[in-house]
């Protein structure tokens, strides 16, 4: 009898402590169900927070944002210059040095040794062709904050090359001038053992310049690449002369002359092309195509004299017959070739090197204009394909 009752009473106990904590955890569970409710979270689930190690609102950036590239901004939150970053530079600047080579002049045989086997000293080849140094400045500004249309200037020049001839530098003791007389060959003695004396000398210059005016268009982009549409104006001077100059005593007599053929060739026309950048973390590489299309003015002077004791004769090669300045137009294009690597030294600053290659047509050159057929030379105008190419190395600044 007593066990049964030990038994109920402790069932009994049992069932009511159950009881009370089930009552006490749902209390405490409603209590945090309303806290939750009331709750508002300052890190939404929309703008992830950079505590906890994430940049906000990072995406893969399209070009309907500011253009993402890492060298034309400075660093944002440690991870380089996302959409985060709206600050794009609007303004760039750069120069490059230029090593460059352009295509030699063609001369006729000009100076000669005498004797029966005579040998050239100077012509009868190109010359010319040899390395400058020039120079190359571009500088722009975008439009818009997201660097989809800008503006821009450029302008170059390919440093003067020089030849120089002296006949006393050979070491011959015959110098004569060739020529044809009336179709036979001929010579003008400058110097010889037979009590001529005198000596030749010779000189080529070649220069070259430019410009362009463009209006730059983004047509085409993904996260690291972009192609750019140029429209615009180019302009470009070529000038090159031959100068040969004699002076020597005969008989007593001093014989002083020289001939002179200038030519200038002044393209002016539109240009269209293609201007394609891929970027990576630090480097960059681009890529341009451009054609240019337009007139070609071309301009061919040719003087001389020959001082024969005080009267001032014709020279030997500048005649009145094809002495004095003639011009001639021609529509041409100039074709523009280049591909530039760059490397970001700073976040607004990167150093290029690349290769640059331009091609003209219908170009005057002097070696192309001499005629030695006398005693009345005609000038018949020869024009040419004409180029210039070689290495740039330069600093690119954006602000």
């Amino acid at each position: 009898m007593k066990a049964s009752i030990w038994a109920i009473y402790r069932s009994t106990a049992c069932f009511l402590a159950a009881f009370a904590c089930a009552g006490i955890a749902n209390a405490q569970m409603n209590d945090a169900a309303e806290e939750l409710l009331e709750f508002e979270p300052s890190i939404s689930l929309d703008e992830p927070s950079a505590q906890d190690g994430r940049n906000p609102r990072f995406e893969f950036p399209t070009f309907d944002e500011p253009l993402p590239a890492y060298d034309e901004c400075d660093y944002c939150g440690g991870d380089g210059c996302a959409v985060c970053c709206n600050c794009i530079p609007r303004r760039w600047i750069s120069f490059e040095l230029r090593l460059l080579w352009r295509r030699s002049m063609s001369l006729p045989v000009l100076v000669t040794n005498g004797g029966p086997n005579p040998r050239t000293l100077f012509g009868g080849e190109r010359v010319g062709g040899g390395l400058t140094v020039g120079g190359r400045l571009d500088f722009g500004v975008w439009l818009d904050d997201r660097a989809t249309a800008g503006i821009g200037a450029t302008f170059f020049g390919a440093g003067e090359k020089q030849v120089n001839f002296d006949s006393n530098d050979t070491g011959e003791a015959d110098i004569v001038r060739p020529f044809l007389q009336n179709g036979v060959p001929t010579v003008l003695v400058v110097n010889n053992p037979a009590g001529v004396v005198g000596n030749v000398t010779a000189q080529t210059t070649s220069e070259i310049l430019g410009a362009d005016v463009y209006h730059r268009r983004l047509i085409w982009s993904d996260p690291i690449t972009r192609i750019d549409l140029l429209t615009g104006y180019k302009m470009s001077r070529i000038d090159e002369s031959l100068v040969i100059r004699h002076r020597f005593t005969a008989g007593g007599t001093l014989f002083d002359g020289f001939d002179r053929f200038m030519t200038t060739n002044e393209f002016h026309g539109g240009a269209m092309g293609v201007l394609a950048k891929h970027q990576a973390p630090r480097w960059s590489v681009e890529v341009l195509g451009r054609l240019g299309l337009g007139n070609m003015r071309g301009n061919v002077a040719i003087s001389g004299s020959d001082l024969t004791g005080l009267t001032n004769n014709a020279s030997l090669l500048a005649r009145s017959s094809n002495a004095g300045l003639t011009r001639s137009n021609q529509f041409t294009a100039v074709r523009e070739l280049g591909i530039k690597f760059a490397y970001q030294v700073r976040p607004n600053a990167k150093l290029t090197a690349g290769y640059s290659f331009m091609h003209w047509k219908h170009v005057l050159q002097p070696g192309d204009q001499v005629n030695i057929n006398l005693p009345n030379p005609q000038l018949i105008l020869n024009d040419s394909s004409y180029y210039i190419h070689g290495l740039d190395f330069g600093l690119m600044w954006r602000f």
